[in-house]
């Protein structure tokens, strides 16, 4: 799951960022190898459109960056750039009807 997420904010961001923000979808790959889900709380939810149920799901998901001296500063740099873009663009299907709302929450 986190690859589709990574990958969403990605080509969504494609249309927006400037050139040398950027993430390569050449490094993908390597960004899934060292990215990685260490913390979820989710429960499904249905959200009722015109004629049928979409269902779905709402919760935190926590991702750590692992063995980060293989991905380098930079490649870092862009994937908390699209970690913080991801609130603009959403996460999964029906963004544009309002699924799929996403918020960057800091550590503490």
């Amino acid at each position: 799951m986190r690859f589709y997420v990574i990958v969403g904010f990605a080509l969504v961001s494609r249309c927006f960022a400037p050139q040398d923000l950027r993430l390569n979808i050449n490094t993908l790959d390597l960004v899934a190898a060292h990215v990685a889900v260490s913390r979820f709380r989710l429960e499904t939810r249905a959200v009722i459109f015109d004629c049928y149920p979409q269902i779905g799901f709402v919760g935190t998901v926590s991702y750590r960056i692992i063995r980060s001296r293989c991905l380098g500063h930079d490649l870092i740099r862009r994937i908390n750039i699209l970690a913080d873009y991801a609130p603009f663009c959403g996460t999964g299907h029906k963004t544009t009807q309002g699924m799929g709302q996403t918020q960057r929450l800091r550590r503490r």
